[in-house]
């Protein structure tokens, strides 16, 4: 109702449903409330629950929230339905690029700069919002374990630039995105996913390590001012791991990026020290470059990864000579005792 002055509403873990939650979604974009915070996680959110958030972040919109959690609704990942309500509320010239292309054929190599090209290369041209949507507000979201995957990452990024004073992106586990076996082991072991395969993942090992070029349009789309990100256990891989690093080089305001758990050692728990030939250089180079040029980071976390001694020098040469005011969480890898006592 028109002057309530509620700031907070919680309803997390009760099963509202896709069309509760979208109701909930309905009454804050409509009704003229101070409500600035908003948690619907693990509500059974769906297909419906997209649309209305969508609409609610949108321009006909009286809502004014600054904190939005929606994790554990997996339904909102299905078919990139939140991703596709986002398109086209938040960034209205481009649901084309959210429709399935018509098949004529075989495939043709996507081209970034042909009109109507609705490949994952050319999603950055995609015209950006006028700011005037209610997304602007929101400085604190939580998209975690919504089977989020690298299509619905690549369809996200065009709507981005409308969350432009967005804080702090929460993305962990959402294993769709990543490129290691433990992705191919989800889509296996789920026969009724209606999503495809990434291209190629069980047959050609070099597309299963680089992922879904989504994530990386996603990463480049970040907005600005955005401070803290967290992609945990999202079985990301090396490869993709050091392309996201590559990214997130140039965010001037980053402090906090959380990448443990992501399946980063390639080799067993009893020799982690596998990791090394092309792959494990890309890593290695990839982390002390970003370490040394992303000009606030503060925290990097790297824990659960199987890492070994190799990776964990070059991260401490590069704190000792070129960032000593971050500080990197290697917690639960697989260091020697001799690697240990020589930082003692």
């Amino acid at each position: 109702p028109e002057g309530c002055r509620l700031f907070s509403l919680k309803l997390r873990h009760n099963p509202l449903g896709s069309l509760g939650t979208a109701a909930v979604c309905q009454t804050v974009q409509l009704a003229k409330t101070q409500l600035n915070e908003l948690n619907l996680a693990w509500c059974g959110a769906g297909v419906e629950t997209a649309s209305a958030i969508g609409a609610m972040l949108g321009s006909n919109s009286n809502c004014l929230l600054t904190r939005l959690d929606l994790r554990d609704n997996r339904g909102l990942g299905l078919n990139c339905a939140l991703s596709k309500a986002f398109l086209r509320h938040l960034a209205p010239g481009n649901e084309a690029l959210a429709r399935p292309p018509i098949p004529s054929g075989p495939a043709k190599k996507a081209s970034p700069n042909k009109p109507g090209d609705r490949s994952a290369d050319a999603l950055p041209q995609a015209r950006a919002p006028k700011g005037t949507e209610a997304a602007r507000h929101l400085r604190w979201l939580n998209l975690a374990n919504i089977d989020l995957d690298g299509e619905g990452a690549a369809l996200l990024a065009s709507s981005l630039p409308a969350f432009q004073n967005l804080d702090e992106l929460l993305l962990y586990n959402n294993a769709l995105l990543g490129s290691t076996p433990r992705t191919v082991e989800i889509y296996a072991g789920d026969e009724e996913k209606q999503v495809e395969k990434p291209p190629k993942m069980e047959k050609d090992k070099q597309a299963a390590a680089e992922g879904h070029p989504g994530l990386g349009n996603l990463v480049q789309a970040l907005p600005l001012k955005l401070r803290i990100l967290s992609l945990a256990s999202c079985g990301l891989g090396p490869i993709l791991v050091a392309k996201v690093l590559k990214h997130l080089a140039s965010q001037q305001f980053l402090q906090e990026l959380d990448l443990s758990d992501n399946d980063l050692g390639l080799g067993s728990s009893e020799h982690p020290d596998l990791l090394m030939g092309s792959q494990g250089e890309t890593l290695r180079r990839a982390l002390e470059h970003f370490i040394q040029t992303c000009p606030k980071l503060r925290i990097l976390n790297l824990a659960l990864n199987i890492l070994g001694d190799h990776p964990a020098l070059a991260i401490v040469t590069a704190l000792c000579f070129d960032a000593a005011a971050v500080t990197v969480d290697f917690c639960a890898n697989q260091l020697s005792d001799d690697f240990k006592a020589c930082l003692r």
